[in-house]
């Protein structure tokens, strides 16, 4: 058997990195650490993939992937009665956010839904009493009733005010859409197959808001859509002169 020799200050080290651990120890310190991927399950939905927790004791901060098996994550399921998550990062790959996704989970403070999420069921963010800022990147359906989705009148005012940041004051109902926002920029849309006849075909994509009902037009005289609501999507094909 070999024998290690320590130096008086190998000693002095080792002593005192084991009175930090002692000292830890003592004081019930508990380290959490990011969730891996086997703390996600997966589960086929169309196209896709939906991801959710694979139990309640999943904490920290939780990193939805974009892709899984090579597929995308489109839908989000069950990360409801979960304490522990501390913040959610949502890919830009959801569409989806199911019903009571996050119920219950009352460790979120914070959370930004991307572009791509068109709806939000029922009940998904129910109970998340300490959730204090929510940011809309775009236009997102809520199909709950009344306030099921978020806490307080946050449905509502979404409703009113389209895409932004929303916060209120910790444990009130009030909440209030933030000024200066800038949405993030669409992605650069690519040419849309080769020539024809010469010129090139682009896709033009974005949202509006408007309070009132008048008709919005793009360009080249063409009228998309009329407007009846608070916000909305366009999207609309050109051909280069």
């Amino acid at each position: 058997m070999k024998s290690i020799t320590l130096t008086k200050s190998g000693r002095a080290l080792l002593m005192l990195t084991a009175m930090a651990v002692m000292a830890l120890v003592g004081t019930g310190a508990v380290f959490a650490q990011p969730p891996t991927m086997e703390k996600l399950k997966f589960a086929p939905v169309g196209a896709g993939f939906r991801a959710e927790a694979a139990d309640q004791s999943i904490n920290g901060a939780v990193v939805i992937p974009a892709t899984y098996n090579g597929k995308s994550v489109t839908h989000i399921g069950k990360f409801n009665n979960c304490p522990g998550i501390s913040s959610v990062t949502i890919p830009s790959s959801v569409t989806t956010i199911e019903y009571n996704a996050f119920e219950n989970s009352t460790g979120i403070t914070s959370i930004v839904i991307p572009m791509s999420v068109a709806s939000i069921l029922q009940y998904a963010f129910r109970n998340c009493n300490n959730l204090n800022s929510v940011t809309f990147q775009g236009i997102t359906n809520l199909q709950g009733c009344c306030s099921a989705e978020f806490p307080g009148d946050l449905n509502a005012k979404y409703k009113a005010g389209g895409p932004g940041t929303y916060t209120r004051q910790p444990g009130k109902t009030v909440w209030e859409k933030q000024d200066g926002y800038a949405p993030p920029p669409p992605p650069p849309q690519p040419v849309q197959g080769p020539p024809q006849g010469g010129r090139r075909h682009f896709t033009l994509n974005g949202i509006w808001t408007r309070s009132d009902g008048s008709q919005i037009t793009i360009s080249e005289n063409g009228t998309i859509i009329t407007v009846t609501e608070g916000s909305g999507r366009f999207s609309k094909s050109f051909a280069e002169r």
